[in-house]
């Protein structure tokens, strides 16, 4: 069974179809197909769960935390997370989204500062290692 996809059944009563579990709101119906049993198969579709970058925001938080801006990030995500297992996915694609601006500027505050060290480390180790030889 596919991540994205999940197969409902629905068994024909005597008054009509009767559903075993009705699918959520976030979830879309597809047109129904027989089996051989005389039930009938229902295809549903969800759609992609919202991001919630938790990932990113623990190394912005652990690893480079330019005014706080790992922990604002880290934070959101929760909130994302906590969105999405509530069932509120806009809520969690909003926190989500909120997330990856904050992880994103603290990855460019700390790009160029980082970058300017590794320059000055190797530009003062290749003139040590040649004014000694």
């Amino acid at each position: 069974r596919s991540s994205r996809t999940s197969i409902q059944r629905e068994f024909v009563a005597s008054n009509g179809a009767v559903r075993l579990h009705e699918p959520p709101d976030h979830m879309s119906l597809r047109p129904h197909a027989t089996t051989a049993a005389g039930g009938h198969n229902t295809i549903v579709l969800q759609a992609e769960p919202p991001k919630d970058h938790i990932i990113w925001s623990l190394c912005s938080f652990f690893y480079f935390n330019p005014m706080c801006l790992g922990l604002a990030a880290l934070i959101f995500s929760i909130k994302s997370r906590d969105r999405k297992v509530v069932g509120d996915l806009e809520g969690a694609r909003h926190y989500g989204a909120t997330a990856r601006y904050l992880n994103i500027a603290a990855t460019i505050i700390v790009n160029p500062p980082n970058r300017l060290f590794l320059f000055f480390l190797f530009f003062f180790f290749f003139n040590t290692v040649h004014s000694v030889t």
